[in-house]
């Protein structure tokens, strides 16, 4: 749930013309990352002090974005949806793709975090987590521009401006 959180208030701080927060979030993700893994590793929790600093970074990283919400010049707030249990099926069923995906990414991620472990131990568990953060700080423009793009794209396709579809997605290529 946290990395949900994370992309939707991202985005409606991106919405709400506060660009800068989500990058400086996740910054603040894989700084806090980065010292609850080296915690871990001293304190010798394996596999389970990684996933649970990776899981207190994500819910920093989400903290921070929620201080959007508490500045003054701010246009979305939170209201209560009027929506029926249809419209919500509809909405849930536009992310299925996404929830194979991830959900066959973190089989192959646990097979692979067994696999590292069985065969190196925990010290190149703490190495792969290491590389992971190193990771993330490489595919930050990727994933910027993508979200970026996303978003863009959206909002031309409500506008139904195709030429401007068109012209975004050369840019996204």
């Amino acid at each position: 749930p946290g990395l949900v959180l994370v992309v939707l208030v991202s985005v409606g701080c991106i919405l709400d013309n506060d660009r800068k927060r989500p990058s400086i979030a996740v910054l603040v993700y894989v700084i806090f990352n980065s010292i609850f893994d080296i915690i871990s590793i001293k304190m010798k929790l394996g596999t389970f002090g990684i996933g649970l600093a990776t899981s207190i970074g994500v819910y920093i990283e989400l903290g921070y974005l929620f201080l959007h919400f508490r500045t003054k010049d701010r246009m979305l707030h939170f209201i209560k949806p009027n929506t029926n249990l249809k419209e919500i099926f509809m909405i849930i069923s536009l992310g299925t793709e996404k929830v194979i995906r991830y959900t066959l990414n973190t089989i192959s991620l646990i097979i692979v975090n067994n696999l590292i472990i069985y065969y190196g131990g925990t010290l190149a568990m703490s190495a792969m987590a290491v590389r992971n953060n190193v990771d993330d700080f490489a595919d930050i423009m990727a994933l910027a521009l993508a979200e970026a793009v996303s978003l863009q794209m959206g909002v031309l396709y409500g506008e139904r401006n195709s030429e401007a579809i068109r012209a975004t997605g050369k840019y996204e290529i």
